[in-house]
């Protein structure tokens, strides 16, 4: 599909899908991304009292209220959980001016140690914001002692009714049981009613019991006990006689065996028992045994193959595979099964390395697995740590496990699995083949449910399955992948390892890590998905591919995982990655097929970032609403392979916005970027079927009738320079209009030009010599940092600039590296280049769209893109050579092969042309070989692939001969006429030659540098008659018609010299008078205006006594050497060049004196309070006076040393600034003033105006920077 015919709602459609998956919570914390109020994210750490990092969940409430700028909030509640490391962020509306006065949210943390703490929160618009810029007590502050209603309500709210409570006096009946966390102290009872303390009790029983008396516990007596009868209840004790008449008739047992002549008789069966009473009847049943020789039996249900079996580790019975086949040859084990909490008395209560004593080592439980990770918990801070020894073998017996700990753990900490049993289990199943072969192991079936992974999941059992369908698994490890298939130093060791229905939930705040990482041989990743965390976790991709050279991706779904990658200012991940050293130790060469891939983005992240090169083919896949790029692919670092896309689908969106990815331009994205050479691969990128590639160009400005494109030029300090690279486009309002521009920084550029080119439709590119300059050689340093470069095009009259030519050889050029730029295919070298076609890489399609825009480093040099059709529209696909095989666009053209520059190439003398037709004749009659004009396309559309026969309407280039090839005649026909031109574009009009049926005329001079014959005139002496036609006189010259020898010229014989008066001046072609000229030698005054076309040269002085104007356009400039200058003369001034190289005047007749250069000025001013906040606005009419010359401002820095402040400056008790101006730590800067306001007249006063501040701001310093008038 080539037409984008795919709706809107499928790039944005997730609101209904999440509406499927996620909890109303999660609901509401992605809506946030679609209109409505702002929020705040309140972000910080908690810790408990003794200074240990916090776990546990806030309770947040709220009222209903209106926000500040008018956005209705319902009343609510939110839970957020406490992560790692007491780890907490939240988003919330900003209840800071919220109407009613006094709003507040009620928060309780709620501590996993019990601690229970409640405040009231006052949330900013600022974001983000910690905990102390957030926490208020209500009523105070310049409310003057008002709370809200909602204060008191909370504050009443576990307060209890006066009627329902107990007085210190007064007589009062207290109902129901009542339970005191003391004893309470109470008089001693004077009625028989009343509570009696200890004091009364213990003087009641002073002689109770005194006496001959045996105690409940702990004594002993001597003689008979005589018993008032036999017993009647379990618990009674038994006298003789009941003992004897009970044994009486039971069966005696002899040597343990009870005498045949006492069973009575009946013979054993499946159906017959021997009861006790020695009598047989049917057999009984039995209930679910509780326990097994005093060993509980667990509660589990057995499965298909399961049998009860003990387990060492918990003490009890449970369920368990069955063991007639060895536990090694299972097919399937459950992950269940291998759950284990274990308990230890080794003293962890000091963080390091231990070693830790099991009394029993539960399955899969090993010392000597490199990968294997438990989990500490129960005491302390609970923490996985890896296994890095042990005695363990994981066969129930005792052993040990060595690992270090970043916690300390108090007696009582369990140690268990770190992922749900599924570690465990891989483990267990693996076995050798003969004893000899790899670990090899079967299929593993993870709990269903959400379950925890807390360290790296390792899997590295050959041909190993893990089904993960039916749950999801949260990842909280931070330093490692959640998942890791394989071995990290040597991806030959494990092989044909397959993941199914993995989904991924990030549970570190702001993570970087792969969900899952591969470095492994044959991996086969099958339905991956994830699931948003609104804590604020993320991953910094899904998978991530190290040296798998037949890696298979199947299935991956974003559509229930939005928000789980890392994309902000700081870092922007992709889902799918590979970013190793092909030629590196250990090498990352992975070969990658990825396959039904439904990347619905929504501007979180990128989606396939492929840097290690070697090959990648993606394939019946969705990419779309990506932040920066869909693909990215690159050999920078080696290999041999390419790109293949198949059936891709691919759309931008209307836009991502700002602050996606470290140094990005806003709503700038590439479809595919493809950094390669075609010295090892061809195609080293193939694209066929699908929809797009889609990319954004920036646009800068918008809203106008008149369409800009941009270009930029990089320059290096050698001198080479880049072709133009088109960067972004504008339609401004107006010609007034600034217009931003922004492009990536190409290093190692030093310098800039900017181009541009405008029309009411799609302009063409700059070529040749134009006004096109926006500004020329514009330095690096002065306008880009971080990445990116910025300039604002005035939209000043434009320069004339003459485009570097490489045919003409005018310039030395490079090709840069593109990392990111904007575009629908980028074609970039994996290094900054030259413009040899094997460091370039080159696209194989089936289409050139008209919708893709096609960007090329190489600027069009050399064919880089091969297309069986093209439909690319005019402007799309500008300084890039395509070669199509057709086009039903009549604009295209087909262009075969790069010619050379300059100086030619001596390799292609006496070679045959680009273009063979063959040997491509008719027996008989004329041969049309290239039909330029069709006079009938309706006959040759009829006779399909078949040549039509041709027309004498044609206009042709063939062949005229009917014999053999060596006598082949080149022929050109043409109905009308045959022209030829010479510095001329055919324009029908000035040729210089033409043939018509009737005439063969010429309009130049013609030269015959042999005999000529003219045929049909008699012979004698050719005349020209007036008409112009050549004729004959019929006689020969030199006889007759008054003919005969001159004897004279002007009277004079012999040999003639002309001599004064012979000839006027108009007589002379080319001749002037005398007078009329200027001479080499002598005084002359020239009269009018004269242009010298070049330099002019004067071995004196130029005098003039008029004014030096300069008529043309760009910069004008004076050179002269730099020495000792002189005062001008009495009346007169005079400029010039001192040493040192400095301007200096001398002004009518004075002292020769340095012009004074206008550098910019500053002054500063600071506000700073070491013990008070500066949180309230603040107005000061004056912090500055200007007592000197005019000026004008032309930048306001703010720096603070915490917290959050925006400020103003006032000029004449107006704003200076068109927008408040946020300060910030590291220094912010504007440059945006109110019109007028920026001029700063002698004994003007300037004002500051704090206009919000928030935080632990002590200190702002304002810098206003100045250029005086």
């Amino acid at each position: 599909m080539h037409n984008r015919g795919r709706s809107v709602e499928r790039l944005f459609y997730w609101p209904s899908r999440i509406l499927l998956g996620l909890s109303l919570l999660t609901l509401a914390a992605v809506a946030g991304w679609a209109q409505g109020p702002g929020v705040t994210t309140i972000s910080d750490t908690v810790y408990r009292a003794d200074g240990t990092m916090a776990q546990g969940v806030a309770l947040i409430s709220w009222p209903a209220f209106l926000t500040a700028e008018g956005n209705a909030v319902a009343a609510g509640t939110k839970s957020v959980a406490i992560g790692n490391a007491g780890a907490f962020s939240t988003d919330l509306v900003p209840n800071v001016g919220a109407m009613p006065a006094g709003t507040y949210y009620t928060v309780v943390f709620q501590l996993d140690d019990g601690t229970v703490r409640g405040e009231y929160w006052a949330v900013p618009t600022t974001s983000p914001v910690t905990l102390a810029g957030v926490r208020t007590t209500p009523g105070s502050g310049l409310a003057s002692g008002l709370v809200s209603k909602q204060y008191v309500d909370s504050a009443v709210a576990n307060r209890a009714v006066d009627t329902a409570v107990v007085h210190l006096s007064g007589a009062e009946v207290i109902q129901g049981a009542k339970q005191f966390a003391a004893a309470p102290a109470i008089p001693p009872p004077t009625g028989a009613s009343n509570a009696a303390n200890k004091a009364y009790v213990d003087a009641a029983v002073a002689n109770v019991g005194a006496g001959n008396f045996v105690a409940k516990a702990g004594d002993s007596m001597t003689g008979p006990l005589t018993l008032a009868g036999d017993p009647t209840a379990l618990n009674h004790a038994a006298n003789r006689h009941y003992v004897d008449t009970g044994f009486a008739s039971k069966a005696n047992l002899v040597n343990g065996v009870v005498p045949t002549s006492q069973l009575g008789s009946g013979t054993a069966d499946g159906t017959l028992c021997l009861k006790g009473s020695s009598s047989w009847g049917a057999c009984g049943t039995s209930a679910d045994a509780v326990s097994i020789r005093g060993t509980t039996v667990g509660s589990l249900v057995p499965t298909e193959g399961q049998v009860i079996t003990y387990e060492a580790a918990s003490n009890t019975y449970k369920p368990k595979a069955g063991a007639s086949a060895g536990s090694a040859y299972q097919v399937t084990k459950y992950a269940v099964d291998f759950q284990f909490s274990a308990t230890s008395t080794t003293d962890l209560l000091t963080a390091g390395a231990k070693t830790v004593t099991l009394s029993a080592c539960a399955p899969g439980v090993r010392g000597d697995d490199a990968d294997y990770w438990v989990y500490v918990a129960g005491t302390g801070t609970a923490e996985a740590v890896k296994v890095t020894g042990g005695t363990c073998a994981g066969d129930g017996n005792p052993g040990t496990l060595q690992f270090t700990t970043v916690n300390a753990h108090g007696a009582g900490y369990t140690i268990g699995s770190a992922s749900a049993g599924i570690a465990e289990a891989s483990i267990a199943a693996r076995y050798r083949p003969r004893g000899v072969g790899q670990l090899t192991g079967g299929w593993i079936v993870a709990p269903t449910g959400d379950i925890a992974i807390y360290g790296q999941l390792t899997i590295k059992s050959v041909g190993q399955t893990v089904e993960f369908n039916g749950g999801t698994q949260a990842c909280y490890s931070a330093t490692t992948p959640c998942v890791f298939v394989g071995d990290k130093s040597n991806s030959n060791m494990v092989l044909d390892v397959t993941l199914l229905g993995f989904r991924g939930r990030p549970m570190v705040v702001g993570g970087t890590k792969p969900m899952i990482e591969v470095n492994a041989q044959h991996t086969r990743i099958q339905n991956v998905q994830g699931l948003f965390e609104p804590t604020g976790g993320t991953f910094g991709s899904w998978v991530k591919v190290d040296d798998d050279q037949s890696f298979l991706l199947d299935g991956l779904d974003t559509s229930g995982g939005l928000g789980t990658i890392k994309c902000d200012t700081t870092f922007c991940g992709a889902y799918v990655q590979s970013n190793g050293t092909f030629s590196g130790n250990p090498q990352v060469a992975p070969v990658g097929w990825l396959q039904h891939l439904n990347l619905n983005i929504q501007c979180n992240g990128n989606g396939v970032d492929w840097l290690s090169g070697n090959t990648l083919r993606i394939s019946d896949s969705v990419i779309q609403g990506y932040a920066q790029f869909g693909v990215r692919y690159s050999t920078s670092t080696g290999g041999y392979g390419g790109l293949s896309l198949e059936n891709v689908y691919e759309e931008y969106g209307s836009g991502c916005g700002a602050g996606l990815g470290p140094g990005a331009i806003t709503n700038a994205a590439a479809g595919v970027i493809m950094q390669g050479g075609s010295s090892y691969t061809n195609p080293s990128m193939s694209i066929r079927g699908g929809e797009g590639p889609a990319g954004n160009m920036p646009a800068f400005a918008s809203g106008g009738s008149t369409f800009s494109q941009y270009y930029v030029i990089a320059r290096r300090a050698d001198g080479a320079v880049t072709m133009p690279l088109y960067f972004g486009n504008a339609s401004p309002t107006g010609g007034a209009v600034p217009i931003p521009l922004q492009w990536y920084d190409l290093a190692p550029a030093t310098s800039y030009d900017i181009l541009v080119v405008s029309s009411s439709v799609i302009p063409a590119p700059p070529t040749g010599t134009g006004n096109f300059a926006v500004v020329a050689n514009v330095p690096q340093s002065s306008v880009c940092s971080n990445g990116i470069c910025s300039y604002t095009d005035t939209q000043a009259a434009r320069s004339s600039y003459t485009v570097p030519a490489y045919w003409q050889g005018t310039a030395s050029f490079w090709a840069p590296k593109l990392n990111l730029w904007p575009g629908g295919v980028i074609l970039s070298p994996p290094v900054n280049s030259d413009f040899n076609t094997s460091g370039h890489p080159v696209l194989y399609t089936d289409l050139l769209s008209s919708s893709v825009p096609y960007i090329s480093s190489a600027g069009g040099v050399f064919p880089q893109v091969f297309a069986l059709q093209c439909q690319s529209g005019f402007g799309t696909a500008t300084y890039v050579w395509p070669v199509c095989l057709g086009s039903f666009y009549p604009q295209n053209q087909m262009r075969l092969m790069a010619g050379m520059p300059i100086g030619g190439n001596s390799a292609l003398q006496n070679l045959k042309g680009v273009l063979n037709v063959g040997g491509n004749t008719a027996v008989t009659g004329p041969t049309h070989l290239i039909t330029l004009f069709d006079f009938e396309p309706d006959k040759s559309a009829a006779y399909g692939n078949t040549r039509a026969p041709n027309s004498t309407h044609d206009s042709f280039i063939g062949i005229d001969s009917n014999n053999t090839n060596v006598a082949v005649g080149l022929s050109f026909g043409s109905f009308g006429s045959i022209s030829q031109y010479i510095a001329n574009n055919g324009d029908g009009t000035n040729w210089l030659e033409r043939l018509t049926a009737s005439l063969k005329e010429f309009k130049t001079a013609t030269k015959f540098d042999s005999s000529v014959t003219i045929a049909g005139l008699t012979a004698g002496c050719l005349t020209i008659a007036s008409n112009g036609v050549v004729g004959s006189t019929g006689v020969a010259c030199g006889s007759g018609g008054g003919g005969g020898n001159v004897s004279s010229v002007f009277g004079r014989t012999g040999a003639v010299v002309a001599a004064t008066g012979d000839y006027t001046v108009a007589q002379v072609t080319g001749a002037a008078a005398d007078s009329a000229v200027a001479h080499n030698t002598g005084t002359e005054t020239i009269a009018g205006a004269k242009t010298f076309s070049n330099d002019m040269t004067l071995g004196g002085n130029l005098n003039i006594a008029g004014n030096i104007v300069q008529t043309g356009s760009g910069p004008w400039s004076v050179e002269g050497a730099a020495g000792t200058m002189t005062a001008a003369g009495s009346g007169k001034s005079k400029i010039g060049f001192m040493p040192g190289g400095k301007l200096a005047v001398s002004e009518n007749a004075g002292a020769v004196t340095e012009v004074a250069k206008n550098y910019p000025q500053e002054f500063t001013y600071t506000f700073f309070d070491a013990n008070n906040l500066l949180t309230t606005t603040l107005q000061v009419p004056s912090i500055y006076v200007n007592r000197a010359a005019a000026f004008h401002i032309v930048e306001v820095y703010c720096e603070i040393d915490a917290g959050a402040m925006t400020i103003n400056l006032q000029n004449a008790g107006a704003n200076l600034l068109s927008s408040d101006l946020a300060c910030s730590t590291a220094g912010a800067t504007s440059t945006s003033f109110v019109a007028g306001k920026d001029a700063v007249g002698s004994g003007v006063k300037i004002g500051h105006a704090t206009v919000s501040a928030s935080g632990s701001v002590h200190r702002v310093n304002v810098v206003v920077k100045y250029m005086v008038d």
